[in-house]
């Protein structure tokens, strides 16, 4: 027997005995030598190598020899076996063999667990059993068959060790029964189908643990096929959806899309609690359903539920439950300045009236503005144009502004008032003075695009009865020549003149004789002309022994209160009962008390032509008659002091005695009622004022064209 005892030795590493600590003392020679033999390890390595390669040398030789075929078949018979037996075995199993370890785990009563769809369903809650099974540790007849037990029984010595079973799917745990077995049951509610190809795939893990050598363990696979089943309840995406569409949107508008997720992969039907929005019930796509009114709310909070329609758990079960899901969805409505500010009460366009006697900052009118746009859409500002849009047609600036001013106020839900005071005293009588003004108003928003709306007024300035009638004169002489006047009654003499600065009926003046008894006269209240009475049959009855007569004359106006002039007139007639003709005469009797209106734009289209009214009989012409052979003059003027007035006389012609002259407008400028001009005859050859008359003109200023002061440029 060859004895490869000394080179097997080398094969066998005593750092292959320290590193697994199995054995209490160090292997003998002759334990080694048994080791060695078993193996068949006869070589070192490198002399097994060297071996094999003059083997294979030799079998090279001989196959080249046809007549050793034999022989050769022989070489590869040793060559396989010394192959076989010097390495496979020693390599592998030593150490299995030399310490009484196997590589392999606990052992599973199975190694694939599988669950049908037909045994169990996503809806098992936590702690269902899916299904129990055994772990056994290994044992002396669990050992791999290639592992020798025929050289000593120490390799039988296996020691059990703990056992602990893991699941390397957190959606399943494993439990141990008293009986030892395991039990795997379920670790989530509910288990989700949709994982891939609708199952769990996953490891059961085995492990075996020992005091004094390391773990071991082994696995074994688990496929649960599942069936499906309606559990989730729709989930909106995201919980607190928002949304917008504006206020002037049109029935039919789509503003948003609601979105909802199942996680049975369920059909989903969208409903809304609102009958103001409408939802798809499929898409979920929602529309406006109504207008909206002329003032809608900012936000509307509307319900919107999803319901799935259980079709993940058709048509293996049914009837199948249905899971709903209600949310609140906010939508704003956006604000769009739609409307212009709206003037109220019909005051655009009216006539606003006020007194004189007002003080400044006098409320003069309110107005109200409504808005129902909002947010800044429906604020209102109430305030005069600005200085560029005062601008006239004809390039003048509008100063009429400067006298009042606006004052806001508050602005209450959609309405703002605005009050049109005074910012100046006003005199009515004051000459010159304005007495209509035509203003605009403008309403803006601050909304974008900005609104705007204009407000005419007319605003007239009202006079108060607070001046008292004025003779023009105090002391009046009058001359009457029985030779120009006949024995009619119905004669005029002398015409007494009181004017009041006041308008209207303010300005209206009654006449009458404050001297009691006085013969022959009296007056007319209406227009002052001094009379005779109904008694006296004509001039030639009059005495001429009772003259001069002289008597007072005093003038009220008829305002409320009336008020009565405070100096009267002193009236002196004197009586020529000769044949004496008078110094001057007026050809038509009529120009005594010429009475009758123009038109205020007469100057414009007359120019220089001499007034006249045909309605009135008058054809422009004052024809008068002089005594006197010289030249006159005649003179227009007014008989009130420091008052212009648009009038002047037209030149003098001459025929004989008989002189010709008129009135000649030179502009219009007063909204006057009455003008009244007192035209004086003068014969150029006597300083003294022969005769005095006065000639009432209306001057009617009408409103014959479009004002254009106002107007915004």
């Amino acid at each position: 027997m060859i004895h490869y005892a000394p080179q097997a030795r080398q094969r066998i590493s005593d750092e292959a005995i320290e590193r697994f600590h199995v054995i209490n003392k160090r292997p003998t020679d002759v334990e080694k030598d048994h080791l060695a033999i078993e193996c068949n390890i006869t070589l070192a390595p490198n002399s097994l190598n060297n071996k094999i390669t003059s083997t294979r040398n030799e079998c090279a030789m001989i196959q080249s020899d046809v007549k050793h075929r034999y022989l050769l078949i022989h070489c590869l018979f040793i060559f396989l076996i010394i192959n076989l037996t010097s390495t496979q075995i020693c390599q592998n199993d030593i150490p299995d063999f030399f310490y009484n370890v196997s590589f392999a785990g606990p052992l599973f009563d199975q190694s694939i667990y599988t669950i049908t769809t037909s045994n169990f369903s996503v809806l098992s809650p936590i702690g269902t059993n899916v299904f129990t099974f055994n772990v056994q540790p290994q044992t002396n007849y669990t050992r791999p068959s290639f592992i020798s037990t025929s050289v000593t029984g120490r390799a039988l010595n296996i020691t059990p060790g703990i056992i602990t079973v893991t699941s390397n799917d957190p959606s399943f745990i494993v439990t141990s029964l008293s009986n030892g077995s395991y039990a795997l049951v379920t670790n989530t509610f509910p288990l989700n189908y949709f994982s891939p190809y609708n199952r769990y795939l996953f490891n059961l893990i085995a492990t075996q643990t020992y005091p004094n050598r390391p773990l071991v363990s082994s696995t074994a696979i688990v496929q649960i096929n599942l069936e499906n089943y309606n559990v989730h309840a729709p989930i909106f995406i995201p919980s607190n959806q928002i949304f917008s569409i504006s206020e002037t949107a049109i029935i039919g508008t789509r503003f948003g899309t609601v979105y909802a997720s199942d996680a049975d992969n369920d059909g989903i039907i969208y409903s809304i609690s609102s009958s103001q929005f409408s939802i798809d019930s499929l898409t979920g796509v929602l529309q406006l359903q109504q207008t909206f009114q002329s003032s809608p709310a900012s936000q509307y909070f509307v319900s919107v539920t999803a319901s799935d329609d259980g079709t993940s758990c058709l048509p293996a079960r049914s009837p199948c439950p249905r899971f709903s899901t209600t949310t609140i969805i906010t939508i704003n409505v956006t604000a769009v300045n739609k409307r212009s500010p709206q003037f109220l009460n019909q005051i655009c366009g009216s006539t606003i009236s006020f007194y004189e006697s007002n003080i400044i900052g006098a409320n003069i009118t309110t107005l109200t503005v409504f808005d129902d746009d909002r947010g800044e859409n429906g604020q209102i500002s109430i305030s005069f144009p600005s200085e560029q849009s005062r601008t006239t047609v004809s390039g003048l600036r509008n100063t009429a502004y400067s006298q009042f001013y606006m004052q806001q106020l508050t602005q209450t839900s959609t309405t703002r008032t605005a009050v049109l005071r005074t910012n100046t005293s006003f005199d009515y009588d004051a000459p010159g003075a304005t007495r209509v003004w035509y203003l605009f108003v403008l309403a803006t928003d601050n909304g974008t695009p900005q609104r705007q709306s204009f407000c005419s007024l007319r605003i007239n300035l009202l006079d108060l009865n607070d001046n008292p009638p004025v003779f023009i004169m105090t002391s009046w002489n009058y001359t009457i020549y029985r030779s120009a006047f006949g024995n009619s009654n119905n004669v005029r003499f002398l015409r007494i003149i009181a004017s009041d600065a006041d308008s209207g009926l303010n300005g209206m003046i009654n006449y009458y004789i404050g001297t009691i008894n006085v013969p022959y006269f009296t007056i007319n209240q209406t227009t002052g002309t001094i009379i005779l009475r109904n008694n006296i049959p004509g001039v030639f009855s009059l005495d001429v022994n009772q003259f001069p007569i002289t008597f007072q004359v005093y003038a009220q106006d008829r305002g409320s209160p009336p008020r009565v002039s405070e100096a009267n007139a002193t009236v002196t007639i004197y009586y020529n009962n000769g044949n004496d003709p008078p110094p001057a005469r007026w050809s038509d009797p009529r120009y005594e008390e010429l009475n009758f209106p123009i038109i205020e734009k007469y100057y414009e289209i007359y120019r220089n032509q001499p007034i006249f009214n045909l309605s009135y009989g008058f054809n422009g012409t004052i024809i008068y008659q002089l005594t006197s052979q010289t030249s006159s003059i005649m003179t227009v003027s007014s008989p009130f002091p420091n008052t212009y007035i648009p009038f002047s006389d037209a030149p003098v012609s001459k025929n004989g005695n008989i002189f010709s002259s008129g009135i000649v407008v030179t502009r219009c400028s007063y909204k006057a009622h009455q003008i009244y001009n007192k035209f004086q005859m003068h014969d150029e050859s006597v300083i003294k004022i022969d005769e005095i008359f006065i000639v009432e003109l209306i001057l009617n200023c009408y409103n014959d064209f479009i004002f254009l002061l106002d107007r915004l440029a």
